[in-house]
């Protein structure tokens, strides 16, 4: 897809991304590097990725992989000045960068940047900030989360064109927003798709932060009441503890009053190669949050073909069909989890069946070249209405 001057493509992309390419921090930088990575292989294609950092001074830029990327400063009290000098370092250097079209990924400083510099821009949608808000503990995190929807709502009314990756995102704001709405679900990079075999019997993974969106206590519980009837069970926790330590430490808690040591392992942050290990170790993925939009786990899971137990939240539902592609079970029931857990760790012939329908439903929709075409299918619908053609 070339630009409307023949020359390549100049896309700007906005949001998250990780310093190490092999260390991902999170849903959403999962998805803008696989996005990005994939997109930088075309040749019709000049990306530009613009991330914040936090510890510099001064922008800097590097050239990696067929891309070019900006790592620009993170503000102190950002949230309480609603990012405004964020958004003017970002908007100086897309005048720079002069872009065809702007990418900016949640509705955070990256869309604010994008929607008052003078380009054609598209927001991804990633999560739902004033459900998230919520659940924060403390009184401080509460006001940033608050600042943060307050945020959100400016973006929504002030957004004319919106990437909904769930129909969660479009159930929540459509009343919200005029923007045009496009459906386009996260990409998911093709070594999952490649993991073959069931896994080890027993082993579970649950690859998420250790947060109280995560839920992993829920997650502990069941494991818990689980291994009653399956002792050879075992949990796998792949996710950073270092956002909420006092959490963390609630959690770590729990396992050891269960008498759960040998069962529970806390794995960390773990690299993309580790990550992939696990889903091939693993015979069963667990979810077990309070609130979601498009959990990247899930998908993850379905590409590799591991059945999910997940609680019916969010956009979870969008994701999973009930005994069809995964089992859902009721948020914060750690009996309901576990029974759904007992339920497919007792039959092999049902796993397989789930994990069968999983992948070839991924198949479909998250390959990460089809999420290209799609991406790059709505910045040429962006791009012909922004010059009104």
């Amino acid at each position: 897809m070339a630009s409307m001057s023949g020359k390549p493509l100049r896309v700007a992309m906005l949001g998250p991304y990780p310093r190490d390419p092999d260390r991902i921090g999170g849903g959403v930088e999962a998805v803008t590097a696989v996005l990005a990575r994939e997109m930088a292989r075309r040749p019709d294609v000049e990306l530009h990725i613009l991330s914040g950092l936090t510890g510099l001074r001064e922008t800097r830029v590097e050239q990696r992989r067929r891309m070019t990327l900006y790592w620009l400063p993170r503000r102190r009290f950002a949230r309480a000045t609603f990012h405004w000098r964020e958004v003017l370092d970002l908007r100086r250097l897309l005048r720079k960068i002069r872009p065809d079209v702007v990418h900016a990924h949640g509705t955070g400083v990256y869309a604010g940047a994008a929607l008052t510099a003078p380009f054609p821009a598209v927001i991804t949608v990633h999560g739902i900030v004033y459900r998230e808000a919520r659940i924060a503990m403390g009184l401080k995190d509460r006001l940033g989360w608050e600042l943060d929807a307050l945020y959100e709502r400016w973006v929504l009314r002030r957004a004319r064109h919106i990437i909904a990756i769930s129909p969660y995102v479009e159930q929540e704001f459509g009343g919200w927003t005029r923007a045009r709405l496009y459906r386009v679900e996260n990409p998911i990079p093709d070594a999952y798709f490649e993991i073959a075999g069931e896994g080890e019997p027993g082993r579970i993974l649950f690859a998420g932060r250790v947060i109280p969106r995560k839920d992993p206590i829920t997650a502990i519980r069941a494991a818990a009441l689980l291994r009653e009837r399956f002792p050879e069970v075992s949990l796998r926790i792949a996710g950073e503890t270092e956002a909420e330590p006092a959490y963390a430490r609630r959690v770590r808690a729990l396992v050891d009053e269960l008498g759960l040591g040998d069962a529970v392992h806390f794995l960390g942050q773990l690299d993309e190669e580790a990550l992939l290990r696990e889903y091939a170790a693993c015979s069963l993925v667990l979810l077990t949050s309070v609130q979601e939009t498009a959990p990247v786990v899930i998908e993850q899971a379905m590409a590799a073909g591991r059945p999910v137990v997940a609680t019916a939240v969010g956009g979870v539902n969008g994701l999973l069909m009930h005994e069809v592609t995964g089992l859902l079970a009721p948020a914060g029931d750690a009996a309901a989890v576990a029974d759904a857990l007992a339920r497919l760790l007792s039959s092999p012939a049902e796993r397989a069946r789930l994990a069968q329908e999983a992948r070839r439903q991924a198949l479909q929709r998250f390959k990460a070249s089809a999420v290209v075409e799609q991406t790059l299918a709505v910045y040429r619908e962006v791009m012909t209405l922004y010059h009104g053609e």
